[in-house]
């Protein structure tokens, strides 16, 4: 390019603008870090808390990883089971579930696990009719409690998943994918929107008609996979997970975690309380048994929790034993259709 008063002029006004835009990319870049750091140091992974990176799946809108989609063998003379929930389902270690249920059945269990991050009611109920009944289990284990509680304070609508607005800007509002692309995968931004949905819960948390519309709608959507696990004439072993703020024993680690969690706490143990009451009085059909897991760890004093619902190994030991004592209290046994009646059990 020639050097004329016109390309001189040019080059100034591309000098201004990466003068303007480096600064700013150098605080962006600090403030992301500084996140990261900030989330690493209290919770103990970088991207702790990044509901927004998912992988999109058809129907349930998200899934946390490709378990659904993976093969699995056909079935042979081992009891399947089949475990459907949130996140705290999908870390129970496989094999020592496996091990401690077979001590139950006699003879060799295969666990498939279809938990998934974030996952709610909704989205585990279609898993189980899309996914899971084509399996032909012989036990069926669900595993809720916080995710619907939470998302409904964040969403105000009970029974819709936390990813919905976020994927229906994006379908409504395509010019936008770009910018979307790079605020799901940025914690400085997701530490923004957690403070703007602290706000956000606090003000759900005075409404005691969502409450009861979230216990109302968990209600219903567990009578619908108890009732299609009834279809295949197999028990249903409804857990109510634990919450680290229904924990009578806290060690003094969870007792920080809790304080971090307190703004939530009071609430979502509510709910909790709510939703044992409600599913301990439903009328089920008979091959439900419900068992409030929120005592799971009443006889340990370790640590059990590396946040408010998260489990450390020992959690996981530990919830297993409590769920493998259940099953074995209660029976793995084919049940034959017939009359809706009461069986409920709680621990």
């Amino acid at each position: 390019m020639s050097d004329t008063p016109a390309s001189r002029q040019v080059r100034r006004t591309w000098a201004k603008a990466a003068l303007l835009i480096l600064p700013v990319t150098i605080v962006l870049l600090g403030l992301e870090g500084a996140a990261r750091l900030y989330v690493w140091k209290v919770y103990g992974s970088q991207n702790h808390g990044m509901n927004w990176k998912f992988m999109y799946e058809p129907y349930t809108l998200t899934r946390t990883d490709d378990r659904l989609h993976e093969t699995v063998p056909p079935k042979s003379d081992a009891f399947r089971v089949l475990v459907i929930g949130g996140s705290t389902a999908n870390l129970i270690p496989t094999e020592p579930l496996e091990e401690a249920l077979a001590s139950v059945v006699g003879r060799e269990v295969e666990v498939i696990n279809y938990g998934q991050g974030a996952y709610i009611l909704n989205q585990e109920r279609i898993t189980f009719l899309l996914h899971g009944f084509k399996l032909e289990p012989d036990l069926l284990i669900t595993l809720n409690g916080a995710n619907d509680l939470v998302t409904a304070s964040k969403t105000l609508q009970p029974g819709l998943a936390y990813a919905n607005d976020f994927i229906k800007l994006g379908v409504e509002r395509p010019v936008l994918n770009g910018l979307l692309g790079l605020i799901r995968n940025s914690q400085f931004i997701n530490c923004v929107n957690k403070l703007r949905e602290r706000s956000v819960e606090g003000k759900a948390h005075g409404d005691e008609t969502l409450l009861e519309r979230t216990v109302d709608h968990c209600e219903e959507a567990l009578r619908s996979m108890a009732i299609m696990a009834k279809g295949l004439e197999i028990p249903h072993y409804m857990f109510l997970q634990p919450y680290i703020h229904l924990r009578a024993n806290l060690s003094e680690d969870e007792k920080a975690l809790a304080a971090a969690y307190a703004y939530r706490g009071d609430y979502t143990a509510k709910g909790f309380r709510a939703l044992r009451d409600r599913l301990q009085s439903s009328d089920f059909p008979e091959n439900v048994r419900f068992v409030d897991a929120t005592r799971a760890f009443d006889d340990l004093e370790a640590a059990c929790f590396i946040d408010e619902v998260h489990l450390t190994e020992e959690g996981n030991q530990a919830l297993i034993a409590f769920m493998t004592r259940a099953i074995a209290k209660h029976g793995t046994a084919p049940l034959r259709l017939g009359p809706l009646t009461s069986s409920t059990a709680s621990e």
